[in-house]
């Protein structure tokens, strides 16, 4: 009897496990024709030690915990840029940052609507440090910068796919 109890335990425990680990392959999959990879979007989600067990309000909790930090990254690499030439890019870089991470701390009380909505115009902020260096072809954006840019608009977008769920 005991025996019968401690497979059908762990039967459960498993199965519920795997729909989360799911979960996250699921939401990362969409992340696919965004700015991240589905391996670095599931990379960056399962660094949360909550998301083996999380519920898709888990997730979401820690994906805008995740996007946040990329978007400080993002705005730390940018004022960590010592280049004369571009630092009206760089301005421009950290005030949308900025801009979006406030968005970010204000999504957990917006409903489903008005949180899409909000979710996709931090992801254009962000973007807006990549279109400030495309307005002026003299000034390259540079690699890293871009980069952390690219992770961030990702992450954002993922919070977004969650937030999208039913």
């Amino acid at each position: 009897m005991s025996f019968n109890f401690l497979l059908t335990s762990l039967s459960i425990l498993a199965f519920s496990w795997s729909c989360n680990g799911d979960m996250i392959a699921d939401i990362c999959a969409q992340s696919k024709s965004q700015a991240i990879s589905p391996t670095t979007c599931a990379r960056f989600m399962r660094s949360d030690s909550r998301s083996h067990e999380a519920t898709l309000g888990t997730l979401e909790q820690i994906a805008i915990k995740i996007a946040k930090v990329a978007v400080k990254n993002t705005m730390n690499v940018a004022k960590s840029i010592r280049d004369l030439n571009n630092t009206g890019e760089i301005s421009v870089c950290v005030k949308v940052c900025n801009i979006a991470i406030d968005i970010l701390n204000h999504t957990t009380k917006m409903d489903k609507d008005n949180k899409q909505i909000a979710l996709s115009g931090a992801a254009t902020y962000v973007a807006t440090c990549d279109d400030a260096f495309e307005m002026n072809p003299g000034d390259q954006m540079p690699a890293e910068l871009k980069e952390a840019s690219k992770i961030a608009q990702g992450l954002i977008l993922v919070v977004l796919i969650i937030a999208s769920r039913p």
